[in-house]
């Protein structure tokens, strides 16, 4: 079958209809002023925890998460799916009317079907226990405002000029991190603001101990001096050396473009087609939704400490201080060019992302949920087996165009010239093959470094952390005790 845009109302499965409400969830978070990875990653928090607890409300085997409290509503026993959509619609529209007012204000409103069943408990216990948990949740710290000293505030980018920086006159920590300001010919300049630097302060479920733990796994990829310059002799060959499939994969999941999927948005993507291709009941979307949104809080949670616990540099900055005077290989032209004003192949002349390299946020959300969905499924393959329409695909890239033909995930082919990067790529068609859930998060990490955003250890350490918020999440809710009855086509 082709996979579904929009609900179909024969179709009462809740995996359709949450498949739908994701996809709008995701255009509405990817266009909030002052987004971001983590940001993005906090909203989808709520949004899983208000589907879990939604459920909760009328399943007493489903504990309440993340604080929520509110007095059961057990559903008739043999109540039907269609039945059990019809009450779950009205719980998520108070959800979606909590949001909408405290966080999300462009969320669209949730228009009831007609003849859904009057429920005097939404109005009287429900709506009241929803707007008690968001307003703590709007107290957890995300947006934390304080004075934050760096010990390089400079800049490090030229644009249009033919003067080359020295880093270590212009960066008085040429080694730590800094902020990308950006300097014009006409003297205009951009200046970059971190972001998220106080995430990993944000209300969590980890414990002290779990963190010191988690910081145990960060210290390991931290490299040595000498393993820092073997990487970055490495990136230089990289760059000069990239393929076409490479350099096709680092667009894919950049996550760099306004309005489409940021890395958490593009695994709530491979979520959506995942309970909508296969049909699934109430009781496991809201398993799948809560548990993944679960791992993709934690994992910026995890991430975003790191970055600011080590402040370790980019590859521009690192590669503009050491090789000024040099010539060496950018990556988007192929041509030799002096190193002090060098680019890397991602994503344009003036980017590069507005926090430290590592840990990868990309690796770290993607191995988090495919750690979890391995687990949890019981099986590392993706079990999406249907034709997926092109929407699915243009909501993760731009290169997913009008001319990209609708595809199963483990036979997709990019067209000639679909890169925005280099319209001249790929020259031939390029075959993409996910099939696997860990394959797939591999293949978000690796491209970071194909990008040349990060190095390899920020990939390997991002991987290795995502793979432990996964395994933790799982942990925290006793999944033997819901009663689940996951059935995967073709599993």
């Amino acid at each position: 079958m082709v996979q579904k845009t929009v609900p179909d109302v024969t179709d009462h499965s809740a995996g359709n209809q949450i498949n739908f409400m994701i996809m709008q969830y995701l255009k509405v978070v990817e266009t909030t002023p002052g987004t971001n990875p983590p940001l993005v990653a906090r909203w989808w928090f709520l949004f899983g925890c208000l589907v879990w607890n939604s459920y909760a409300v009328m399943d007493p085997k489903f504990p309440f998460v993340d604080g929520f409290e509110a007095t059961r509503c057990p559903l008739v026993p043999n109540a039907t799916e269609t039945q059990k959509w019809d009450i779950m619609l009205q719980l998520l529209q108070a959800c979606y009317a909590g949001l909408k007012a405290t966080e999300l204000p462009n969320l669209p409103l949730i228009v009831l079907p007609p003849n859904t069943l009057p429920l005097n408990y939404v109005s009287n216990t429900f709506v009241p226990a929803v707007n008690a948990y968001l307003a703590t949740r709007a107290q957890d710290g995300y947006n934390t405002t304080k004075p934050y000293t760096y010990p390089n505030q400079s800049s490090y980018i030229q644009v249009g000029t033919n003067t080359i920086q020295n880093l270590n006159i212009d960066l008085p920590s040429p080694s730590t991190w800094a902020p990308l300001d950006t300097h014009y010919p006409d003297g205009s300049e951009t200046k970059q603001k971190p972001v998220a630097p106080y995430y990993s302060e944000i209300t969590n479920w980890l414990s002290p101990d779990e963190l010191t733990h988690m910081y145990e796994i960060a210290e390991r990829y931290y490299p040595t001096s000498t393993i820092f310059q073997q990487q970055e002799a490495a990136m230089v060959n990289l760059a000069a050396t990239l393929t076409e499939a490479e350099k096709l994969k680092a667009e894919i999941w950049a996550g760099t473009t306004r309005g489409l999927a940021s890395p958490p948005s593009k695994w709530m993507v491979f979520i959506a087609l995942l309970i909508a291709s296969n049909s699934m009941e109430l009781k496991e979307t809201a398993a799948i939704v809560g548990g993944v949104t679960f791992s993709l809080f934690h994992a910026g949670i995890c991430a975003w400490g790191v970055k600011y616990k080590y402040m370790q540099p980019r590859p521009i900055q690192v590669l503009r201080r050491d090789y000024l005077g040099q010539q060496i290989v950018y990556p988007i032209t192929g041509q030799l060019g002096n190193g002090g004003a060098w680019l890397p192949y991602q994503q344009s002349n003036i980017y590069t992302p507005g926090f430290p390299d590592y840990v990868s946020g990309h690796s770290t959300f993607s191995m988090a949920v495919a750690t979890f969905l391995q687990m949890l499924l019981g099986s590392d393959t993706i079990p999406i087996y249907s034709i997926i329409d092109i929407s699915y695909f243009q909501a993760i890239a731009t290169m997913f165009d009008t001319t990209t033909e609708p595809s199963m995930l483990s036979n997709l082919t990019l067209p000639p010239k679909c890169s925005i990067v280099d319209p001249n790529l790929p020259t031939v068609p390029i075959d993409l093959n996910w099939t696997t859930w860990t394959g797939l998060a591999r293949e978000v990490g690796i491209s970071r470094v194909y990008g040349n955003i990060h190095w390899d250890n920020s990939n390997l350490g991002g991987l290795c952390i995502g793979q432990w918020v996964g395994t933790t999440m799982l942990k925290k809710i006793n999944w033997d005790s819901l009663g689940l009855n996951i059935v995967i086509l073709g599993k």
